[in-house]
């Protein structure tokens, strides 16, 4: 049975008990599919590279009599030409709807890795593949409902505790929402979910007892651990920022730091007391440095990683710690939070934020204000270091023995 391609002949196909195809005059391969519910559908077959394909084109009336002669052509010529019709449909079906594990490598490509620094760019792609793309990997975008990120989030909180539970659903709720922007969703199944875990707010501080049998026990530890630590707690800076301390940045006795240096942005200058300064230049002296302070030991890094820090630790700093006296475990950045309360203790707390490179708050600061504050931040780090010093000496340690050669 053959038809004319116009609203006339298709109006008139009847349904029947069973589903039946018709041929289309003129249009050699397009046929018309006549479901049982009376439904019609426009189909294109054709042979490619010696094997049968069929395309559907459309459904009518949805699809028009006009459109569907104009994608039975643009069908057809790409068979002529060698080229797949369905095989492109399909392709595009796929590329509207991947995989998580598609969408995390777009986005981590196209958003992340373009935008964010090279240390968060490692984090989430260890998150990806440690946490999410074992639970979800493999299961279209479209088809991920909110349930299914909840569940997984909460077992997160019994397995991985509350922290890394809260990381994995902000990575997530920024996949989602990426999958809005590019056009695959029409909304995140993501949004409105709320942390599934209560972190406990991170306030662990040093007192400057503990600060002294942390510097005599430090005497017992590697150089590099006793040196990055020990400027940390001088200056209260990152310890990312310490590690990656360079010759270009010194100039004088103040620590320049460029805004692509610092994981808030911002330019920056600390000032380094003469405890500071004497650390950097005996290393320099020593040659222990090159152009970082504290290069790396071998490997492709250039210099010493927080998380080779964070191994000192684990891997025996902690034990030092503990046998000298201090009961519970800290990290480097425990040590940036005690030389901030510490300096607010001793009544610097106005310029705590300058020191600590924290953003201005208030339309004054922000606005108004640009005074740098450099010699009140130079009171405030040498009032520190005196605190410390004079700390130690109490001990009946005397500051002179301090050894960091």
């Amino acid at each position: 049975m053959k038809i004319k391609l116009n609203d006339r002949a298709v109006k008139s196909l009847k349904p029947l008990d069973e589903r039946y195809f018709v041929q289309v005059e003129g249009f050699p391969g397009l046929q018309l599919r006549v479901n049982k519910g009376g439904d019609v559908s426009f189909l294109f077959r054709y042979r490619i590279q010696g094997h049968r394909r069929v395309l559907t084109l459309g459904n009518y009336p949805l699809m028009s009599i006009k459109m569907a002669g104009v994608r039975y052509a643009e069908a057809a010529r790409q068979v002529e030409q060698g080229i797949d019709p369905a095989a492109l449909k399909e392709a595009d079906r796929d590329e509207a709807n991947p995989t998580i594990a598609e969408l995390a490598a777009r986005y981590m490509e196209n958003h992340v890795t373009a935008k964010l620094k090279p240390k968060t760019v490692k984090e989430y792609q260890r998150q990806l593949e440690k946490y999410i793309l074992p639970k979800l990997g493999k299961r279209k975008v479209k088809e991920v409902k909110r349930a299914a990120i909840v569940a997984m989030v909460e077992r997160q909180v019994k397995k991985n505790g509350p922290y890394m539970a809260n990381r994995n659903l902000a990575l997530l709720k920024g996949l989602f929402t990426y999958a809005v922007r590019v056009g695959i969703l029409e909304y995140s199944p993501a949004t409105g979910i709320s942390p599934p875990g209560k972190e406990a707010p991170k306030d662990s501080i040093l007192t400057l007892d503990e600060i002294v049998i942390m510097l005599k026990a430090l005497e017992e530890a590697p150089r590099d651990a006793r040196d990055i630590l020990s400027l940390i707690l001088l200056t209260g800076q990152r310890p990312g920022e310490a590690c990656a301390m360079h010759g270009n940045q010194l100039k004088g006795e103040w620590w320049h730091l460029a805004g692509v240096e610092t994981k808030s942005g911002r330019a920056h200058r600390v000032y380094l007391t003469k405890w500071a300064r004497d650390i950097v230049q005996a290393r320099q002296d020593d040659g222990l440095t090159n152009d970082f302070v504290f290069p790396s030991h071998g490997g492709k890094r250039k210099h010493i990683e927080p998380d080779i820090m964070k191994n000192w630790f684990h891997r025996g700093l902690n034990d030092l710690f503990k046998k000298a006296g201090i009961s519970e475990p800290f990290t480097g950045h425990d040590l940036r939070r005690s030389a901030a309360t510490g300096m607010a203790m001793l009544g610097h707390a106005a310029v705590v934020p300058d020191i600590l490179n924290h953003a201005p708050q208030g339309i004054t600061r922000t606005v108004y204000d640009r005074y740098d504050r450099g010699p009140e931040i130079k009171r405030a780090l040498i009032a520190w270091e005196t605190a410390i010093k004079e700390a130690l000496a109490g001990s009946g340690k005397k500051v002179v023995e301090v050894d960091f050669q």
